[in-house]
């Protein structure tokens, strides 16, 4: 006896672009030190709530919000970066 499952909901995988050529590694260690930056900054505003000092939770909004934006600014560089090496993944989606 053969049990057999509906393909209900399933979808195809969308298709690959091809060999994913890996970033520099320079890339992945500056990206690991700007996200432990700003993934620290939260304990500051968790301190201050605690406290209740405006200025502590208001420093933290800014450090995490200055890492988060250092950290897109790396990763559009990046992009920049990889577009060549990598064509397929630079498309503009006019496929």
């Amino acid at each position: 006896m053969t049990i057999t499952t509906p393909d209900v909901g399933l979808t195809p995988s969308p298709p690959r672009l091809g060999p994913i050529a890996p970033p520099p590694s320079a890339w992945r260690r500056g990206a690991h030190a700007v996200s432990s930056f700003a993934r620290r900054s939260p304990m500051s505003v968790v301190w201050g709530l605690i406290a209740h000092e405006l200025w502590i939770v208001l420093f933290g909004l800014a450090v995490q919000t200055a890492g988060k934006l250092w950290f897109l600014d790396r990763m559009a560089l990046l992009y920049d970066d990889m577009a060549p090496v990598q064509p397929d993944a630079a498309s503009d989606g006019d496929r």
